[in-house]
């Protein structure tokens, strides 16, 4: 009898846990790169996060279907000025992995974030080369 209770509990604790949904949220800017790995559950409460020259809003989805919302705002935010606003659905392995890179005036989202964020410098070169590739 023991045993299955303990299994009846394994199983709610699983179900649970897997309504949970991490973020690996990336900010880089002229100064750095900055990491925060972030999980809510569904229907979670939104989160904020201070990080390198802006803030990022995460909210949760309402339904296990649903998309997460990120949004990025300049350091000094009012709700009207979001620099960006993404809907993300949510990925097969629960990890959202999202990059931004500020560089100057220039904001570029990546999703998903890629393995190395090239430097604010080096992203104004490659988007050169690209243009100028025929």
């Amino acid at each position: 009898m023991r045993t299955l209770v303990l299994l009846a509990a394994t199983a709610v604790f699983s179900h649970a846990a897997a309504a949970d949904i991490t973020y690996d949220i990336t900010v880089q800017n002229e100064n750095g790169i900055e990491l925060h790995t972030l999980t809510l559950p569904l229907s979670g409460p939104t989160q904020t996060l201070l990080m390198a020259r802006g803030v990022v809003e995460v909210t949760p989805p309402g339904q296990q279907e649903g998309p997460s919302i990120v949004k990025l705002y300049a350091a000094g935010r009012t709700a009207s000025e979001a620099l960006h606003t993404a809907r993300i659905a949510r990925p097969q392995d629960d990890t959202i992995r999202i990059a931004y890179s500020i560089c100057g005036a220039t904001v570029t989202f990546h999703s998903p974030a890629p393995d190395k964020l090239e430097g604010c410098g080096m992203q104004g070169t490659a988007t050169a080369k690209q243009a100028a590739s025929p």
